[in-house]
């Protein structure tokens, strides 16, 4: 008994060290992290459980939109439009307050962004390594699967299979295509970073998904107002880009 509360001691100072103070101790930061993907992974598969132990989904899978019912939405946007999404489970639910769950960057085909900056441009070279064909969607954003990527819209919301997209915002920015273009492409820098589980809005060591596009958004950061504090760290909501 007593080895199980040392452990379990460890486990919540390693979490509150990694949380509180981020970046001092990698070890700890580490270990943490794992933590935090094990804790979040076993919740989804529970909550995918429960909906499927009936014979009728939960809300979080009823009335949702297929990719099919998608795509001709997709076919109609622009390349560097900005999405937000209501999807996800219970899980997103606990979380993320307000109505909009995820945010990200809209790419689109490889036939789209041809057609909107030119196939020579420097935006469209640097993307077309992204494509596993040229019909696929692609989508610019960080989640706690993936991380900061380029992927196809398919790995958002589970619309490769059972789709818990409820609703879509869409936002066309307007800055001049080739200064947005010139946006995006400095964002791919951010490639490969890890999900922030931590919060920590001011350094981009790591991204979550409303903290990419506050940083690639060319916007005064006094706009953005988080709404939510984590343990007493502000969290930008993807609804507090949304009302800024």
């Amino acid at each position: 008994m007593r080895i199980i509360l040392l452990l379990l001691f460890l486990h919540i100072s390693a979490v509150g060290i990694a949380f509180f103070i981020p970046g001092r101790l990698g070890f700890v930061d580490s270990y943490a992290l794992g933590m935090e993907k094990v804790v979040i992974s076993l919740m989804e598969k529970k909550d995918l459980k429960q909906t499927y132990q009936g014979d009728h989904p939960d809300h979080y899978t009823a009335n949702t939109v297929s990719f099919s019912e998608l795509t001709p939405y997709l076919d109609e946007l622009k390349p560097g439009t900005l999405f937000f999404s209501d999807q996800g489970g219970a899980v997103s639910a606990r979380f993320v307050e307000g109505k909009w769950k995820h945010c990200g960057i809209y790419i689109g085909t490889m036939d789209q962004i041809q057609r909107f900056w030119g196939e020579e441009h420097a935006l469209v070279q640097t993307l077309q390594e992204y494509y596993t064909s040229e019909d696929e969607y692609l989508i610019f954003d960080s989640s706690y699967e993936y991380g900061v990527a380029i992927h196809s819209i398919r790995e958002l919301a589970g619309l490769s299979d059972i789709s818990s997209l409820r609703t879509m915002l869409l936002f066309e920015y307007k800055l001049s295509k080739d200064l947005w273009s010139q946006q995006v492409l400095s964002g791919v820098k951010h490639l490969g970073k890890e999900y922030d589980y931590f919060f920590v809005l001011d350094n981009d060591d790591a991204l979550y998904c409303s903290e990419f596009l506050y940083y690639m958004l060319p916007l005064e950061r006094s706009k953005f107002i988080p709404s939510k504090k984590i343990l007493g760290r502000e969290f930008l909501l993807p609804s507090d880009l949304v009302q800024a």
